[in-house]
């Protein structure tokens, strides 16, 4: 009795399916290290972020369509960002190194937003 081939392909995703299913393991037991220095780093990028997202706002109200109130606003984001920074206990260098830490590390990366989830848990 032949077998068509598609039964093969559908057999074969079966079985590493199931392969791959029983080698994972669960998130809750993937939980990154926490590192003091990135979840620092979290909270200065949630924050960064809140004035970021204020920024976007502003220069879309259609008050700030003119050139110059566009780059007041901008020279404004640029102050509020290493003012923040500063009263976050960071450099724009150090905050810089750390992102690009966590863009390279896997594992800096899965302790900084297991960070960021919790940070944005806690939010009313």
């Amino acid at each position: 009795m032949r077998v068509p081939r598609l039964h093969h392909y559908g057999l074969l995703t079966l079985a590493l399916s199931l392969a791959l299913a029983v080698s994972a393991t669960p998130a809750s037991a993937q939980t990154p290290p926490q590192d003091p220095q990135l979840t620092a780093y979290a909270k200065a990028w949630v924050a960064l972020n809140q004035i970021r997202d204020s920024m976007h706002a502003e220069l879309a109200m259609q008050k700030n369509k003119k050139v110059e109130d566009q780059t007041k606003l901008r020279e404004d984001y640029s102050e509020r960002i290493i003012s923040r920074l500063k009263a976050l206990g960071f450099t724009q260098a150090k905050f810089d190194s750390l992102t690009y830490l966590v863009s390279v590390d896997s594992t800096a990366r899965a302790a900084f937003e297991g960070a960021v989830v919790a940070l944005e848990a806690k939010k009313p």
